[in-house]
């Protein structure tokens, strides 16, 4: 069994809505009869997992699966395989593995014992914590995007996720 649950879904107070452009939130985690809950960037989290639906994940200190924050959105390299590499902090958050085998995605996040799931639940998980993610933006605010760097990643973020999601 894989399952998130999300237990908060929103924009950081004590700052308007539409300048903050991640998403945050608290997710509990289940993998077979085991949980993990925290607080965690969800637009990020999204992100990430809507890569895994198509791509392994091997663990990555600043690139976490489940990052606390999302706050390096840089231009990818060449040798990176998306368009932005979303990193943040390295503590915190919740990382590990996604291997594809065949019809069948191996999760095994960090405290958590690995689970096998097939494809086709793996991915309508995924995309069911994406939408929900995605629903916060689509009513809330319009996004004030000021910031140079913000304003070449932040369309590339929405351009990868969309093309993620558009893979059922």
């Amino acid at each position: 069994m894989f399952r998130i649950d999300i237990l908060e879904l929103c924009w950081l107070s004590g700052q308007p809505e539409e300048t903050d452009l991640c998403a945050h939130g608290i997710v509990r985690i289940h993998l077979g009869g085991s949980a993990v809950e925290g607080e965690v960037s969800m637009s990020a989290a999204a992100l990430h997992l809507l890569r895994t639906v198509t791509d392994d994940h091997e663990p990555d200190e600043m690139a976490k699966l489940f990052p606390t924050d999302g706050f390096c959105w840089t231009p990818a390299g060449a040798a990176y395989p998306y368009p932005i590499y979303l990193g943040g902090c390295p503590n915190g958050g919740f990382d590990g593995h996604i291997i594809h085998e065949d019809d069948t995605v191996h999760i095994a996040l960090e405290g958590l014992p690995e689970v096998r799931v097939p494809l086709v639940e793996y991915r309508a998980e995924v995309f069911r914590f994406a939408d929900a993610v995605e629903s916060l933006y689509r009513t809330g605010k319009p996004k004030a995007v000021t910031d140079a760097l913000d304003k070449m990643w932040y369309p590339l973020f929405w351009e990868e996720w969309r093309g993620h999601r558009n893979t059922e």
